[in-house]
């Protein structure tokens, strides 16, 4: 059957990158014509897999499908005392949730990069108008395809050694493609940034896996998530897995951007906008989230880690959305929104610990933002590739001309903000209902639907703020006659998005017998739209929505358009991002810099003044030996003589006072 060759999901485009990497300046568009149908080839793959899944018994986290490679070849890939280290794929309903839309996008985003990437095989400009000639076409594309195989094989991977190896390459491709034009000061500072952060996450994720490994006795997941070895082991170690548990949620916090390692996703945008829809749409960022998802039933043992996660979630989300309300650039409107969305996910996973059909609604939320966020993203990247801008100040009427764009991104805004019959709203009240629900077994989840709920409308007005100032009114920019919608490549893809954006929200009724934790999930319609609180939600975001359209209304946007000289008081904080970028270089000046110039200091004064004398001493040594060279024969002769005459006294004087005892 089809599972029986998921393990090529990830290999096509792994065999994609290694071909691209060295062989692509001969493939058209370098690598791309090949790149391109590997990463289609999977993803149709990957939906023909999760729809095998969906009909066989692999409910979530009650059977699994389960392949190894030693299973083929007889041994495992690496055994060491007891612990053997294999590849393979472990498949349950989780699995082909995040297959399909990964599937999905990164077969839309490649067919999506043919059009929007070709013009880099003129090069591109920098800042002060000098011409960079490099076509970065074929790292480009090698980059994608390992970033789409190393998604897939951490979604698929059977134990922790693999979602170790997957999860940091995910995070070596984003540095490669947020870096993409290296060249820009700008882009390669925000690269190291997006791997030196998240690499703080990365170690405390090491951690928790090695902590789980040593708990079990075992790295592959069919141990780790049994029912009986999980309450085993919280009764004997319950402290230690709440600390490994906690431990991977700090890894999934570094990756999916959530306070306080969140600065690394804005800055992302300087890579090229289809980097960011896969960043923040089908690949990284939501990886975390997984990752919590996956080991829900461990985590579920230790309830204070998870309303840490709830906790950690609600804050995020709504921090994020009030950077975004201000922001000018449209691309970082978006990252800022992404750092808000998945923190609904996390608040739906936190509330696990009271209600168990939050885990549900937080994938449901995941599935449905996956969906507008890359249409959101592959949006604003047919508005840069019409007018090489980002900032929405500089925009305005583009409605007339980028209709397909205006229409497609309408869309994604109503998804967004939670809008019946747009996917956001049934995701997004579901969400809020049950963390409104959880709040009756600890209080502090009151407080969280409230911090959720004023993020709600933080949302519609962000959103909305976007699509006005981008599009409605008259254009304030330059070289209009150039303005158009993308390639027909790019426009298919909005529009394929799209759909998903409106209809994808209605699985909220078919996911029940699959995807649920502990207490089957069911929905109906009567039970949602009959809810207050989702009443309460859509009131919200339509006040948002109205808030926007008296602030940047046609007659009114050019009132409430701030130059970067002219921001003050609180939007100055907003847009500064409440200074954290500025702390955290300040804690970096104060501590690593400081430990770093004291290393310096012990290395050149003490370790280099050692290296130096020893050295020293030796060509003194040297220098004396070198007098006693003199190169005459009768020199040698007599220095050959005394010391032998020297050594006969030594034997005499030590036979005369061992054999004859002094005499």
């Amino acid at each position: 059957m089809v599972l029986d060759y998921a393990w090529l999901i990830p290999v096509l485009p792994l065999v994609a990158f290694a071909i691209v990497a060295l062989f692509g300046r001969w493939i058209p568009e370098r690598g791309g014509y090949l790149a391109m149908p590997a990463i289609v080839a999977a993803g149709a793959l990957a939906l023909a897999a999760a729809w095998r899944i969906w009909q066989g018994p692999y409910e979530a986290f009650q059977e699994a499908y389960v392949w190894t490679l030693s299973e083929v070849v007889g041994h495992a890939w690496l055994e060491t005392g007891r612990y053997a280290f294999d590849l393979g794929v472990y498949a349950d309903a989780l699995t082909a949730w995040l297959l399909i839309p990964v599937g999905i996008l990164t077969a839309g985003i490649a067919i999506y990069s043919i059009g929007y990437i070709r013009p880099e095989k003129d090069g591109y400009h920098l800042v002060d108008g000098t011409h960079v000639h490099i076509d970065g076409r074929q790292r480009y594309y090698a980059a994608l395809a390992l970033f789409v195989a190393s998604m897939f094989g951490f979604v698929l991977g059977s134990d922790l050694l693999q979602l170790f190896i997957f999860w940091e390459l995910m995070g070596l491709c984003s540095y490669l493609l947020i870096g993409f034009w290296y060249v820009k000061p700008d882009a390669a500072a925000a690269a190291q940034k997006a791997f030196l952060v998240t690499r703080v996450g990365d170690i405390f994720f090491l951690a928790g896996l090695v902590i789980l490994a040593v708990l079990f006795g075992s790295i592959d997941l069919s141990a780790i998530l049994n029912t009986d070895n999980i309450a085993a082991v919280a009764a004997q170690n319950g402290n230690l897995l709440g600390l490994s548990m906690l431990f991977l949620f700090i890894g999934a916090v570094g990756k999916s951007a959530q306070l306080p390692l969140h600065i690394w996703l804005p800055d992302a945008m300087e890579g090229p906008t289809t980097v960011s829809a896969l960043i923040h749409a089908a690949a990284m960022v939501k990886a975390g989230v997984y990752l919590v998802a996956r080991f829900i039933p461990v985590f579920a043992a230790v309830d204070w880690v998870l309303i840490t996660v709830a906790t950690i979630g609600a804050l995020t989300a709504f921090f994020a959305a009030t950077m975004a309300a201000v922001n000018p650039d449209i691309k970082q409107v978006l990252a800022f929104s992404t750092i808000s969305q998945l923190g609904y996910m996390f608040l739906g996973l936190g509330a696990v610990a009271i209600v168990a059909a939050g885990f549900t609604a937080g994938l449901l939320h995941l599935f449905n933002h996956a969906f507008f966020k890359a249409l959101l993203f592959l949006c604003a990247g047919a508005i840069g590739y019409a007018l090489h801008n980002y900032d929405m100040r500089e925009f305005g009427g583009l409605l007339r001309y980028m209709p397909i764009t205006a229409i497609t991104m309408a869309i994604a805004t109503l998804a967004i903000a939670g809008i019946p019959p747009f996917s956001g709203f049934w995701s997004k009240d579901i969400l809020l209902e049950y963390v409104f629900t959880a709040g009756g077994g600890n209080p502090l989840f009151f407080v969280l639907w409230g911090l959720a709920l004023a993020t709600a409308g933080l949302t519609a007005y962000y959103m909305a703020r976007l699509w006005l100032m981008t599009f409605a009114g008259d254009y304030r920019g330059e070289d209009e006659d150039h303005l158009h919608d993308g390639t027909w490549h790019m426009n298919g893809v909005l529009v394929v998005l799209a759909l998903f954006a409106i209809g994808s929200g209605f699985l909220v009724f078919y996911v029940g017998d699959m995807l649920y934790f502990d207490t089957p999930f069911e929905k109906t319609l009567m039970g949602i739209v009959g809810s207050w609180k989702a009443w309460v939600g859509l009131s919200v975001a339509v006040l948002g929505l109205a808030v926007a359209w008296t602030r940047f209304k046609p007659d009114r946007v050019e009132e409430h358009i701030t130059a970067d000289e002219d921001f003050a008081g609180f939007e100055q904080v907003l847009v500064r991002r409440y200074y954290l970028t500025e702390a955290y270089y300040g804690l970096v000046d104060k501590t690593v810099l400081v430990s770093a110039r004291f290393m310096d200091a012990v290395d050149r004064l003490v370790i280099d003044w050692a290296v130096d004398a020893t050295a020293r001493v030796n060509d003194w040594v040297g220098g004396v030996g070198s007098r006693l060279q003199t190169g005459r024969v009768s020199d040698y002769a007599v220095a050959i003589l005394s010391g032998l005459l020297l050594l006969i006294v030594i034997i005499v004087y030590v036979l005369r006072y061992t054999v004859g005892g002094g005499a």
